[in-house]
């Protein structure tokens, strides 16, 4: 379900900024707002070997943004494959 967001209000959601697949490994360069939790989902999750920078519950990518502040900050997320 889609999240109704107020007319005028700031954009808060997470900012996927590229993707790159290098051999078995997925690096994901997003940017986020400190201190906020975010999730992405995923298929065939099971299928991962390791993740930095987010980890895997119930089917869903959850990434939590570090730092202070307002603005966006850049995040990565490396997801290797079995």
């Amino acid at each position: 379900m889609l999240e109704s967001i107020p007319i005028g209000a700031t954009n808060e959601g997470l900012k996927i900024i590229s993707q790159k697949l290098e051999g078995k490994k997925l690096t994901i360069s997003c940017e986020g707002k400190p201190g906020k939790d975010y999730e992405l989902g995923t298929e065939n999750g099971e299928l991962a070997k390791s993740i930095s920078g987010a980890y895997l519950n119930n089917g869903k990518l959850k990434i939590h943004i570090l730092g202070n502040g307002n603005e966006f900050v850049k995040h990565e997320i490396s997801i290797e494959m079995k």
